[in-house]
């Protein structure tokens, strides 16, 4: 890093953050260098009910119980942080090996953000930690998250540079015209501020062929998103901000205790009545509640609704 004028601090500290998003950074400004300390937090403070209804599920009354949480139940997983439904998605990956990887995204998010991950000798390796990231190794997953390697926008992007296809179908709940297809392409993302750091990123493009290995496709009609899905078995994935995204990872007045669900419910009975008529079959859900987006009031009565549904 070159020699910094005091006024120019603030900036570059700006510019570093917006690069290496979601993480605690440390700026040594005599060293000139940056460390990175770990995953951010600071959107879990939002939800001041947060550690409460968290605690109804089992999880430690802590801000470092909820970051960890993560479940395997009979229908399906659940996480609170986005970033382990990239752990179980790793996890059907091995169990699937071979076939081309789908992802049924249901998200206010795209979660493929660049993520601090560099390619040596043909392998991922971790900025943070130095270790060798493979995403198909669960143990992997777990020190990653745990680091900040990878985190709630990022936890798709690895997959884009570690299988030899990966497709991920985005339910999203912004208005579209039809299906937004594009090819997903592994790149990378450099800082003009950082000499020689890279990180791993995902460039997307309008054009693609029908046998491009790495494709995102958006709508907010599902049934679209099914009639061009590559792949009739899918796994699906859910964050419950999809449903009721509230805080949207911002400060902001607490929510009214009688906030109405019923709008989230019609979209749930919607999703499963639309599966069921498609031909389509998931392989297994992928659920996380996502603490400071999705309120934590509302997490057992969506997740509740949602298991209902598609037993029904």
């Amino acid at each position: 890093m070159p020699e910094i004028e005091r006024s120019e601090r603030a900036e570059l500290a700006t510019r570093c953050k917006r690069y290496f998003r979601n993480l605690i950074l440390n700026f040594d400004w005599e060293d000139r260098s940056l460390i990175i300390k770990g995953p951010s937090f600071s959107h879990l403070d939002i939800d001041h009910e947060l550690l409460d209804f968290a605690e109804t599920f089992g999880c430690e009354r802590s801000i470092s119980g909820v970051s960890q949480f993560h479940m395997e139940l009979g229908g399906y997983d659940l996480s609170f942080e986005d970033s382990w439904s990239g752990f179980y998605i790793a996890k059907r990956a091995r169990i699937e090996s071979g076939n081309r990887l789908t992802i049924l995204h249901f998200d206010a998010h795209v979660d493929i953000m660049p993520a601090p991950l560099w390619r040596d000798s043909g392998s991922l390796r971790s900025l943070i930690d130095g270790q060798r990231f493979s995403v198909l190794r669960t143990d992997c997953w777990q020190r990653a998250i745990e680091n900040g390697t990878v985190g709630i926008g990022n936890f798709f992007t690895p997959f884009f540079h570690d299988l030899s296809s990966f497709t991920v179908m985005h339910v999203t709940s912004v208005p579209t015209e039809g299906v937004k297809t594009y090819r997903a392409t592994p790149s990378t993302s450099e800082s003009s501020d950082l000499r020689g750091i890279q990180q791993i990123s995902v460039e997307m493009q309008k054009a693609r062929s029908g046998d491009d290995p790495y494709t995102y496709a958006r709508s907010n009609d599902l049934q679209w998103l099914l009639d061009v899905s590559p792949s009739q078995e899918l796994i699906g994935h859910i964050d419950l901000d999809y449903f009721v995204n509230y805080f949207d990872g911002r400060s902001k007045d607490q929510l009214d205790k009688n906030f109405s669900l019923d709008s989230a419910f019609r979209s749930i009975d919607r999703i499963a009545d639309t599966l069921s008529r498609s031909g389509v079959y998931v392989s297994r859900w992928i659920l996380a509640t996502s603490p400071g987006f999705c309120p934590a009031r509302a997490w057992n009565q969506l997740i509740n609704r949602f298991a209902s549904a598609m037993e029904a």
